[in-house]
């Protein structure tokens, strides 16, 4: 037993003591092992970016250190659908590989004049660091899709980058296997040196010492069997435990090393448009906000393409029709309009465009809030929320969003039955026939527009957006699932053509500001109205829908 123990104790001494001082000099003090320092010549790229397979772990910390030759560098962690967006189009260099050599990848092409907005003024990454000389950035890594960017900022230049991986505990396992190791290998030749000992002095006393000895070891058994351990027995087991128990945590140290897990694959990423109810709060008091000052400019130049700032879709045609309108009239007056935020629904998505909804209520100079439902859009990460559409909504009547965490993006079924719905809404509109049926006022508005006096007229409502996908952040349906089915908010354009009565006409007005904007002065035969009309539908989890909300704005 003892031969058997020294020579294990000899042979893992050695490897033990090896592997400690290798993690000593390769992790340090501060429990990271670095790769050599990487010098990349950016030339037409705007950054350097990590690849999926590169930060695929979990259980471990990553130490990113950068600087520029050329005066200050920028480091920032995102989500990788925002880096991808952020990017955009620009050439890139891709890091695929980091070993005892360093730092390695390939250059992704793109357009070289592509001039990125400064990373220092967005909102977008989750951990960032900026400054000259040597900037560090740590990364948390759990096995979620993320990515990591560095470039110079301002000036171009070249980047020197080293990348390390933190070991939990490595520099103090790495101790331990050393001072072990060195124990195992003092203990292994100490057992075996006794061993020869003992076996020289048995030769010299011949056949009666061995005799003796063979004695002696019967006495030996029988002690261990029937009376108490020895003192020198009672020693080798401490040791032997005390072995055993320093090897254990030592070996145990490989539980530490970072985990790695399968590389998420790009195409199958999706990210929720807000991260929850107090972002989109935050969207909507910083769109009111900027809506204030768009407003404020615009009433005194009447420069309505400051509108885009803030508004998009239907409403930006709105908008910039009422600018007109009240360039006609000289009408300087601001309206003070701000948005309180009830809900949020929020979907996910692959790619930029985004979009998202929220109920709440809008007060305009102080007059009784209105319950409405807001749909908000933003085309890439650095570009703010704007407006595209609102119909009214009573708060009460609203289905609740979706619980936080549950997909909230349509299915294929679910997309089957919001395009049923919206046919059927269309052939309603159109024809007066069709599913579902429209609420009493907007039937009877509709009944209005199609019987004119001393005339009549045609309906037709059309996508508002018909190169887009119907169904899509820029279409012209947005639609969420929510806890009881969907709310789908749809945008028309409507064309009302009003043709007079044989022999009669539409007399000229000069107070229709409508006629005035578009050009229809004079006794016109035909008059052609066009509306940007929203309409807010819930459907139940069968799909059955019902309209709850609506609004119609002049455009031209």
């Amino acid at each position: 037993m003892k031969r058997v123990l020294g020579i294990l104790l000899a042979f893992v001494g050695p490897v033990l003591a090896a592997a400690g001082i290798a993690g000593v000099l390769l992790i340090g003090s501060d429990d990271t092992v670095d790769s050599p320092a990487t010098t990349l010549k950016l030339g037409d790229a705007k950054a350097v970016v990590s690849t999926p397979s590169l930060l695929a772990f979990t259980n471990t910390t990553m130490r990113l250190t950068a600087e520029s030759s050329d005066g200050t560098v920028f480091l920032g962690q995102a989500h990788p659908i925002d880096a991808r967006s952020y990017l955009a189009t620009s050439s890139t260099y891709a890091v695929t590989k980091v070993d005892t050599s360093g730092l390695s990848g390939e250059v992704v092409k793109g357009d070289p004049k592509t001039a990125l907005p400064d990373p220092t003024k967005q909102g977008f990454w989750t951990a960032r660091a900026t400054g000259t000389g040597k900037q560090t950035l740590m990364l948390e890594l759990d096995g979620t899709p993320t990515e990591f960017v560095i470039m110079p900022v301002g000036k171009g230049g070249d980047l020197t980058v080293t990348s390390g991986i933190q070991v939990k505990n490595g520099f103090t396992l790495s101790l331990a296997a050393l001072v072990v190791g060195v124990l195992a290998l003092f203990a292994g030749l100490l057992l075996r040196r006794r061993r020869r000992a003992v076996a020289e002095s048995g030769s010299e006393n011949g056949p009666v010492a061995k005799a003796t000895a063979a004695a002696g070891d019967e006495v030996d058994r029988a002690t261990e069997v029937d009376a108490p351990a020895t003192p020198s027995g009672t020693m080798g087991r401490v040791f032997t435990l005390g072995v055993i128990s320093a090897l254990v945590p030592a070996l145990a140290g490989c539980g530490v090393v970072p985990t790695k897990v399968d590389a998420w694959k790009t195409s199958e990423l999706t990210k929720p448009a807000m991260a929850n109810q107090a972002e989109a709060l935050a969207a909507m008091k910083d769109l009111d906000a900027r809506s204030a000052t768009s407003r404020a400019a615009i009433a005194t130049s009447y420069d309505a393409k400051q509108w885009s700032a803030v508004r998009g879709g239907p409403l930006l045609a709105t908008a910039v029709l009422g600018t007109q309108f009240d360039q006609l009239v000289k009408d300087h007056s601001v309206a003070k309009v701000s948005f309180t935020v009830h809900d949020a629904y929020l979907p996910a998505f692959s790619s930029y465009p985004m979009f998202a909804m929220v109920s709440g209520t809008e007060t305009i100079n102080r007059e009784k809030p209105n319950e409405a439902l807001q749909v908000i859009t933003r085309s890439s990460v650095t570009s703010p929320w704007v407006l595209v559409g609102a119909t009214t909504a009573q708060l009460k009547g609203l289905a609740a969003p979706a619980a936080s965490g549950t997909p909230s993006t349509l299915t294929p079924a679910d997309l089957k039955q919001t395009k049923a719905a919206v046919d059927g809404l269309t052939s309603q509109i159109n024809t007066g026939k069709g599913s579902p049926a429209l609420p009493k006022e907007l039937g009877e508005y509709f009944a209005g527009l199609r019987t004119p006096t001393q005339g009549s007229a045609t309906l037709k409502a059309e996508p508002w957006n018909p190169t887009k996908d119907l169904v899509s952040p820029d279409g012209s349906v947005q639609a969420v699932k929510t806890t009881t089915g969907q709310l789908v908010v749809v945008s028309y354009n409507l064309l009302v053509t009003q043709t007079a009565k044989a022999g009669y006409v539409f007399l000229d007005d000069p107070k229709n500001q409508y006629r005035t904007v578009t050009g229809q002065t004079g006794d016109l035969e035909t008059v052609l109205n066009r509306y940007a009309l929203i309409i807010t539908m819930q459907l139940d989890k069968n799909g059955k829908p019902s309209v709850i909300g609506d609004s119609a704005y002049y455009v031209r």
